[in-house]
């Protein structure tokens, strides 16, 4: 196999806290993403629908490590670990080792972090994207289904005004300015970088409970309908502050949107939006929150924004980049032949329903009754 740095050592750890130091310095050079980090990691399992299950495998070559997937073995089908909260699902690897693998080294590595585990009946990986920054992903390819929904970035520049003229039209630009204008009039507006723990974790709950409306409204999954998956965020933000960015527009001191954001090498991950729904909203405060922040992110010299997964209309509008997330399921038995298919049905017929606008409309005014009903 003539990749560079592939492992020659396989083993699986069921805890953590051996692994931390080492972990924590193969993020800093690596190749991942920011659900790959540890500390992101450390929350997920203090969820108990996360933590069951849980296994790190790593590779080693020489003894250094060079490779962790962070999984979920449960009933034997092997998943990504916290895969319903990440958004981007790939192994922390080292960059010679991640510059060097192609189809032949991935399916090598999936046998042999099999083979540490023991008896798999399925692999299901979800949302995996076929590129991780500027670097193909062969993970994503591997028994590839695919993924219905894509994945967006914004490339940003050095400097803010040539970078704005670039972003939107002149019309886009002017018809942006007079809702600024409006907005301001409405009372004293600030665009604020929240930073103080207790703060973060108010503002974040807050954003998710208008997140959790909004969703609602619209008829699509709602993962964050549950108090408590609400305050798993907030709690993440307010205990790593240095990991997160959390920016709002305060008018007169009271939040109207809300933005909650990753810490990446480069670039700054957007996990979730959203802002108060009323007569303010016809201002689109998400809208010009997200150019603020833009403006912030070019001045401390970040160099992408990853809109991540979704489908939203301001992504496609302000994106230069999209990308393709797939899925890879894989059967190792008879058993999970049976569990390969279903996923592989299901997976389809959400394409099916999602490229078929009338058909998609109307599950998502069904799923709109039966909440309403739910609640009533």
């Amino acid at each position: 196999m003539a990749v560079r740095g592939f492992p020659d050592e396989w083993s699986a750890e069921y805890s953590l806290a051996p692994l931390e130091a080492e972990w924590r310095a193969l993020e800093k050079t690596g190749v991942c993403t920011p659900f790959q980090h540890f500390d992101w990691v450390r929350h997920l399992l203090t969820s108990p629908l996360d933590s069951e299950g849980a296994v790190f495998v790593t590779g080693r070559l020489n003894g250094a490590l060079c490779a962790i997937f962070p999984l979920s073995l449960v009933r034997g089908r092997l998943t990504w670990l916290g895969e319903r909260w990440n958004n981007h699902n790939v192994p922390l690897l080292a960059a010679d080792l991640a510059e060097g693998i192609d189809a032949g080294s991935v399916d090598l590595m999936w046998s042999q972090v099999r083979k540490a585990l023991g008896p798999v009946s399925a692999s299901l990986f979800r949302r995996q994207p076929s590129m991780i920054g500027l670097l193909s992903n062969p993970f994503a390819f591997w028994k590839k289904t695919d993924e219905p929904t894509l994945s967006y970035a914004r490339t940003l520049g050095t400097d803010w005004d040539s970078f704005y003229k670039d972003l939107h039209s002149t019309s886009t630009r002017k018809g942006l300015s007079r809702k600024h204008a409006k907005l301001k009039s409405e009372g004293q507006l600030q665009f604020v970088r929240v930073e103080d723990p207790v703060s973060l974790h108010a503002h974040v709950l807050l954003m998710l409970e208008w997140k959790s409306a909004q969703v609602d409204a619209l008829g699509r999954r709602n993962s964050f309908a549950q108090e408590q998956s609400r305050k798993f965020f907030a709690d993440y933000v307010a205990k790593h502050p240095e990991k997160v960015r959390v920016y709002a527009f305060h008018l007169d001191e009271r939040p109207i949107a809300i933005t909650f954001l990753l810490e990446g090498k480069k670039e700054l991950v957007l996990y979730q939006m959203a802002y108060e729904e009323g007569p303010l909203a016809r201002f689109s405060p998400g809208r010009l929150l997200m150019n603020d922040i833009m403006e912030a992110m070019i001045a401390d010299k970040f160099e992408v924004l990853d809109l991540s997964v979704g489908d939203d209309s301001y992504k496609r509008e302000i994106c230069d980049r999209i990308t393709e997330m797939t899925n890879s399921f894989a059967a190792h038995s008879a058993t999970g032949m049976a569990i390969v298919m279903k996923h592989r049905a299901f997976t389809s017929l959400k394409g099916t329903i999602k490229a078929n606008p009338p058909i998609h409309k109307a599950v998502l005014q069904a799923n709109r009754l039966l909440r309403s009903l739910s609640l009533g």
